[in-house]
């Protein structure tokens, strides 16, 4: 609930939120040569998925679009000054994240056959036809993981910020206006969601800021896979209770939460920078026009 606090007062009230973390086997990863020790960081795990795009591996690397377009929010930094209107993007950290997100960009804003089905995703990871998938929901992660551990041994890789953290992505929450006509029923709203999350109601893929909801959610994904399997009693691989732990200690001890904002995501990565990503214009192009956008937007 710090999430939301400005000069010490709560002004929005986050209500689910998202981890980010990448599954594949340790079998897959030892046999392409991916260093687990390196993705501690944010730029070893850069830098050894960047790496991928320079081998003859000629299968997909991710195997979830868009896993990786968030990163700029992602790395942890400070991107914007909402206070002075100030963009402070520009820095030679980001201009090596976006020189390695590059060789990654035309894969993970592409659709992907193995998304219809996360048993299949699992089994791609076996067949070496991906390398590495993103974990979402309790649900989807341990599909994945199940599937993989038919015959290996999954692993959960999170993606850390900058400064070796993990981090939350608050994804819905809720705020009212001072000056608001109705505002005691929107307040009435806000308690009624916060119970919904209390008796462990998911909001889709995301996942209840309320404790209590989130250890159910693993809980019930978790049981759900031990008893019908993948596709049915008896297929996939199970959840070990090592990986129920370590995937529990990931979503629930986060070091820090920042809210998505499209403005360093979508417009950023998807608009301002793809003629970069595709060799259509320099770095220095264009992030000087989102620079210039961001300040309009800011100062409006």
């Amino acid at each position: 609930m710090d999430s939301g606090r400005f000069f010490g007062q709560q002004y929005i009230i986050p209500l689910a939120y998202q981890t980010s973390c990448l599954v594949s086997s340790r079998e897959c990863l030892e046999e392409i040569g991916m260093d687990l020790e390196a993705c501690g960081t944010f730029d070893g795990l850069f830098s050894q998925i960047a790496a991928l795009y320079d081998t003859d591996y000629s299968n997909r690397v991710l195997g979830t679009p868009g896993s990786l377009g968030g990163f700029p929010d992602l790395m942890g930094i400070e991107l914007l000054d909402y206070n002075s209107a100030e963009v402070l993007l520009d820095t030679e950290e980001m201009r090596q994240a976006m020189e390695q997100y590059k060789k990654m960009y035309d894969e993970d804003h592409s659709a992907s056959e193995f998304d219809l089905d996360f048993g299949l995703l699992g089994q791609a990871v076996l067949d070496r036809q991906v390398y590495l998938a993103a974990g979402y929901s309790p649900l989807y992660t341990f599909t994945v993981t199940a599937g993989i551990a038919e015959q290996e041994t999954p692993v959960l890789i999170p993606v850390p910020t900058m400064d070796g953290q993990t981090s939350a992505v608050i994804l819905q929450s809720a705020a009212v206006r001072v000056n608001s006509r109705n505002q005691q029923n929107a307040w009435n709203l806000i308690r009624m969601l916060l119970q919904y999350q209390e008796q462990g109601v998911q909001y889709g893929d995301y996942l209840s800021v309320n404790q209590n909801a989130v250890d159910q959610n693993i809980q019930e994904a978790a049981a759900q896979i031990q008893e019908n399997g993948i596709f049915g009693p008896g297929t996939g691989g199970g959840v070990s209770e090592e990986l129920i732990q370590e995937y529990r200690q990931l979503l629930t001890a986060p070091d820090r939460a920042f809210f998505f904002r499209s403005l360093t995501g979508t417009d950023l990565i998807e608009d301002k920078m793809a003629p970069f990503f595709q060799d259509h214009a320099s770095y220095e192009d264009c992030m000087a026009d989102y620079i210039n956008y961001a300040k309009i937007y800011l100062s409006e």
